[in-house]
């Protein structure tokens, strides 16, 4: 079977919601300004050795996220499927999808320093020959911690309790200003263009992020034929799978269990794990 990967810059920030919901007084340039500053903060976190990355204070998160890709990989990704990586970065994931066997890669990202850092990777990584041509008409498309969604019930009591639109502990923020936090609160006359800003310790410093409605979004990929198959928050996905013993036993290899701190698992909380897939005609 004969494999290709493809590592390209995206123009813009991918989306799949227009520049018009994003905000009603947005103008294309603010979301210019905006891809700009988000880029800029990507491209200034430079690369770690080994032991700079072990001594992270998010490094059992960081590792329980790369568990949860991993087993979403198995879960979904076949032999010959066709790939698209949508803010793919650095390359983190791709000995996952060699691992996988997909006939194409292709790797999409806006920030051309990273991109740079995936095909150093690409081309470090060593692939077995295979004669088996045998391919796949299926194609998968890979959003990891590009859409920022929330369950609103959760959302609303974090909100509701905070002292100023602003929740989390030492190692997260979320923080809506004045005007986004009255708006949010009022969430169900207007779901678009709620804007925060989010920092997680090591990884994301205060960037400006998006609130993505998921009823919203599911509407919108019914309109396109795509069907929600899975729905979980981060703990009830991570709790589910640890039943299963190949699972646990790459979260050993992984070395992603048994230390990750209170403050960590009450981070992995605010993420949610998802999967549309295609109607069959």
């Amino acid at each position: 079977m004969n494999r290709s990967y493809t590592i390209t810059r995206y123009a813009t920030r991918p989306s799949l919601i227009s520049s018009a919901h994003v905000a009603n007084a947005s103008s294309q340039g603010d979301i210019e300004c905006y891809q700009h500053v988000i880029a800029q903060h990507y491209r200034q976190r430079c690369n770690r050795t080994l032991e700079e990355r072990e001594a992270s204070p998010i490094i059992h998160l960081k590792k329980l996220h790369n568990w949860i890709k991993e087993v979403l990989i198995r879960m979904y990704a076949q032999k010959g499927n066709v790939v698209l990586d949508m803010a793919c970065g650095k390359g983190g994931d791709l000995a996952k999808w060699y691992k996988a066997e997909v006939r194409l890669y292709v790797g999409v990202d806006i920030v051309e320093s990273s991109l740079q850092q995936a095909r150093k990777r690409y081309q470090e990584l060593t692939i077995k020959a295979t004669n088996n041509h045998t391919t796949r008409h299926t194609y998968v498309v890979n959003l990891h911690y590009t859409i920022h969604g929330h369950p609103w019930g959760e959302l609303e009591q974090h909100l509701q309790i905070s002292s100023g639109g602003e929740f989390g502990n030492r190692l997260y923020k979320v923080k809506f200003e004045r005007q986004q936090h009255a708006k949010a609160l009022r969430y169900g006359e207007d779901p678009y263009g709620l804007q925060y800003e989010f920092h997680l310790e090591d990884a994301v410093n205060h960037c400006p992020e998006w609130l993505v409605p998921f009823d919203e979004l599911k509407n919108l990929a019914q309109q396109y034929g795509l069907e929600l198959s899975l729905k979980k928050n981060f703990h009830e996905f991570v709790k589910e799978h640890m039943q299963v013993p190949n699972l646990v036993e790459l979260m050993h290899k992984l070395d992603a269990q048994g230390t990750i701190s209170s403050e960590e698992w009450e981070c992995v909380s605010i993420y949610l794990v998802f999967v549309f897939r295609k109607r069959s005609h």
